[in-house]
Parts: C-alpha cells; sequence; structure tokens
C-alpha cells in the first residue's frame, strides 16, 4: 500500500485523486467560514487539515483527512480528553458471568465509530495550498471564504463532527456511545462506566466496551 499528500497524489493519479477526497463535501462534517469575522484566539487555536491519498491492494484510491491536534494539548485538560475503557478484572468478571451462567456471547465493531460525533465546541481547521483549491473544484461555494495569508492560499471551516486527531475525539465518542446505551434502557454500571446492563424479555443483557 502507498500513502501520499494530496498535492503528491494528484500529480501521481490526476483527477483520480481528487475523486478519492469527494468525501470531503459527502460527509458534511465541516462548514466553511470567513475569516475576517474570526479573532486572533481563534486563528491561533486552529487544527491543520492533512489530507492524505492511499492506493490500495487492489489499487483503488482512498482519501483520508486527518487534524494535526498538537495545538489543541494545551487547551484541555487531562479529565476533558481521557477516554474511559472497561476495567480488565471487570471484563474478566463478565466473561466469567457468562460461561457460569451459558449466555449467549458476541462481539461487535461500530463501523468509524470515532466519526459518529459530534464537536460540543468551536474548533477551526484550516486548510492550505492545493487543497484549497481542491475544495474549490468539489463546491465552488469556498471560493468566497478563501484567503491569503504568506502567500498561500488557506480555508478556515468549523468541525461540525469531529475527526482523526482531534483530542476530544475519543471522550466524545464514549459520551455518544453511552447515551445512546441508555436511551435504549441500559443502566451503566456505578463501578465501571464501560459495562451497561438492562433487562429484556426477562434476561439480562450486558455490553461492555
Amino acid at each position: 500500500m502507498m500513502q501520499m499528500t494530496v498535492k503528491a497524489g494528484i500529480k501521481h493519479f490526476g483527477q483520480a485523486a481528487i475523486v478519492a477526497l469527494t468525501h470531503l463535501e459527502d460527509l458534511e462534517f465541516y462548514e466553511a467560514v470567513d475569516s475576517k469575522l474570526l479573532t486572533q484566539n481563534y486563528k491561533q487555536g486552529e487544527l491543520r487539515a492533512i489530507n492524505l491519498i492511499k492506493q490500495k491492494k487492489d489499487s483503488k484510491l482512498k482519501g483520508k483527512t486527518v487534524a494535526d491536534g498538537s495545538l489543541q494539548c494545551i487547551l484541555y485538560n487531562k479529565s476533558e480528553i481521557a477516554l474511559p475503557t472497561v476495567a480488565t478484572d471487570a471484563l474478566l468478571l463478565s466473561i466469567l458471568i457468562d460461561a457460569h451462567e451459558k449466555r449467549d456471547v458476541a462481539t461487535a465493531d461500530v463501523a468509524q465509530a470515532y466519526l459518529k460525533a459530534y464537536m460540543d465546541d468551536l474548533v477551526l481547521m484550516k486548510f492550505m495550498g492545493e487543497s484549497v483549491n481542491m475544495l474549490c473544484k468539489l463546491n465552488p461555494e469556498h471560493e468566497k471564504f478563501v484567503m491569503t495569508e504568506n502567500g498561500i492560499k488557506v480555508l478556515y471551516v468549523r468541525l461540525i463532527e469531529a475527526i482523526y486527531s482531534c483530542v476530544k475525539l475519543a471522550l466524545l465518542s464514549y459520551e455518544i456511545f453511552s447515551n445512546t446505551l441508555k436511551y435504549m434502557g441500559f443502566v451503566l454500571n456505578p463501578y465501571d462506566p464501560c459495562i451497561a446492563n438492562c433487562m429484556i424479555e426477562g434476561k439480562q443483557s450486558m455490553i461492555a466496551w
């Protein structure tokens, strides 16, 4: 597999690289903003967008967008970004209960779970250079928000949904998952926030994650 920047991808694969990144507009995880209305404090805390093109084993191209979240580390304390996960002893106890009561057991994966969480505060991301040209081709409406900084085209966007490398991504994902379970009738274990139980048709259903 081969991974490269957007600029290198367009040079190597041409239009196919741009098509691979159409997810940027399809997913609608951001909206362009007028940088003239942003204070300098907001601009200093923006995330730099990193667009990548990846050629898979079957030769298909896949676009991926991540954020350089290093600047966010100083904005939050650890308790605001730490991700709860099931304790090892709690997981082992649940497995013992499953075996003793001969329960049905299944494992599951939530596809792109991290990308289903909505941002709960204002987070800006900045596209630069070739990425800006590409976004304007995908959506000409962005052109009115394009600015030039130090001779380089830039486009500021507000994140609506979390993307990879946002420091709060893991915690936001936990919150949407646990809140969904509670909405379905599950009760979180008071000793471990990553175990939930619910009585369904007279039988206990336990989820650990």
